[in-house]
């Protein structure tokens, strides 16, 4: 306290993260140091383990969540009557909250329902070693002078960890979830689904083999992959039109094609596509003259 009040007085401004480690926290009390010290963003998550379980650390379990998820929207709904925006930092599942309270979220607080998929948020140590999170600091760590630059290091943690993670086990119906199933949530913490880090082949590699698939006239082998690529650009796009185009499913090519086109970022993909579309086009309408013409 004594800190923040330093801090002010220099000209700094000040933000303050809350983590919530049993079910029982006392949110009046982090709201009152909010609006003593003019803080208007409150940033919060509950409190996830690490991959490795460091001793006597305190968390919140999944099987917690249910009990717990009734007295954080009660926080938020004080927040919002404190006029302090409150907003999730590390993400939740998405059924963390009942669809009632989530909708009550929606309205007062809609940057704590702004749930997401995770990303890698980079730590390095006094030794520059750098790994994706603080949860997942025992896995793949590498050294921050390996790297050229910051989009090196975050490519790298997502080709070797986020890519390869599998859908989360959570709970029993995160395997039949729709949105574990096109992942837009990944349970809450990686951490929780330690089983399914690893858990299926890097974008790259189902890239490379959809590819080279297509390129040997294997259709069905090419959408097998393709369905595990959770990547929305232009390229897959292509390659799903190109798919179709090998059983002659002239219409879906071209769907997938007209994709590639709204989804193309550069001139090339662009041009691309738009050839890939009017060949289609064409073969499309040769196709239609010989169904005419036959007696």
């Amino acid at each position: 306290m004594h800190n923040i009040d330093v801090a002010l007085n220099l000209g700094i401004p000040v933000n303050i993260g809350f983590n919530i480690w049993r079910q029982d926290f006392n949110y009046q009390e982090i709201l009152d140091v909010c609006e003593s010290f003019g803080i208007e963003y409150l940033r919060w998550t509950v409190a996830y383990p690490e991959l490795n379980p460091s001793p006597e650390v305190q968390v919140l379990s999944p099987s917690e969540y249910h009990a717990v998820a009734p007295r954080i929207a009660e926080f938020l709904e004080a927040a919002y009557w404190q006029h302090i925006q409150v907003y999730l930092d590390c993400p939740l599942p998405k059924c963390f909250f009942t669809s009632e309270q989530l909708g009550r979220i929606q309205l007062t607080q809609p940057k704590s329902a702004a749930f997401r998929s995770c990303g890698p948020v980079i730590d390095v140590n006094p030794a520059l070693e750098v790994f994706r999170c603080y949860a997942l600091s025992d896995l793949e760590r590498t050294q921050l002078t390996d790297f050229d630059n910051f989009s090196e290091l975050m490519a790298y943690y997502k080709r070797v960890i986020d890519e390869k993670y599998d859908r989360p086990q959570v709970y029993d119906r995160c395997d039949t979830c729709e949105f574990a199933e096109d992942r837009s949530c990944y349970g809450g913490c990686m951490a929780n689904s330690a089983e399914s880090i690893g858990g299926r082949e890097s974008q790259e590699t189902l890239l490379k083999i959809a590819y080279q698939a297509i390129q040997q006239g294997r259709g069905q082998e090419a959408e097998v992959a393709l369905k595990k690529v959770f990547r929305k650009d232009a390229g897959v796009s292509l390659l799903w039109a190109h798919r179709w185009n090998i059983d002659g499913d002239i219409s879906q090519a071209k769907v997938f094609a007209r994709q590639a086109v709204n989804r193309s970022r550069t001139v090339q993909m662009r041009e691309m596509a738009t050839t890939l579309l009017q060949q289609l086009s064409a073969s499309g309408h040769k196709q239609k003259r010989e169904l005419l013409n036959q007696p």
